[in-house]
């Protein structure tokens, strides 16, 4: 029964200790939509820049080991390359191991604009995710505002 009692003067006396300021900080501290909404900004971010860097290729490192169990011959022979060969005459180079190694640059020439327009949109969605945050930033400052000034306003009707 006591504890009772207890709880609503707590609960009226812990409104009055916090000024207007500090309710307004406690609640952009611990507010899950601002979080939220900072994360959407973070993510449209990355996304503009993951759009931007299509514009400059990409490289590729390629590797290739193929194995054959029968000697194969690196390059196309001639009758004269048979009779005149390096190793001597009628010595035909030949591997049975074969790997190439190679770095490959690839950039698109033109796809109908689609790379600049993806990342125009891109651009435009962070923009707008920017100010969604302002939005709710200022959105819950005004919430705070209205509920502090209506507990005054209720509290002052209670004491007249």
């Amino acid at each position: 029964m006591n504890k009772k009692l207890f709880l609503p003067l707590f609960v009226y006396a812990s409104l009055h200790a916090m000024s207007l300021d500090e309710t307004i900080q406690k609640a952009l501290q611990h507010n899950n939509s601002l979080k939220k909404i900072s994360l959407e900004v973070e993510q449209s971010k990355a996304n503009r820049a993951s759009k931007k860097t299509q514009n400059f290729g990409r490289i590729d490192l390629i590797a290739n080991y193929d194995h054959y169990s029968n000697a194969r011959t690196l390059a196309p022979l001639t009758p004269m390359d048979i009779v005149s060969g390096v190793d001597g005459a009628y010595k035909i180079p030949a591997t049975n191991d074969l790997m190439a190694v190679g770095v490959a640059y690839n950039i698109v020439l033109f796809n109908g604009f689609a790379q600049q327009n993806s990342y125009k949109i891109s651009n435009i969605l962070y923009k707008n995710s920017i100010i969604k945050s302002k939005l709710g930033y200022e959105e819950l400052i005004y919430n705070v505002r209205t509920l502090y000034l209506s507990l005054l306003a209720l509290d002052e009707q209670l004491q007249a």
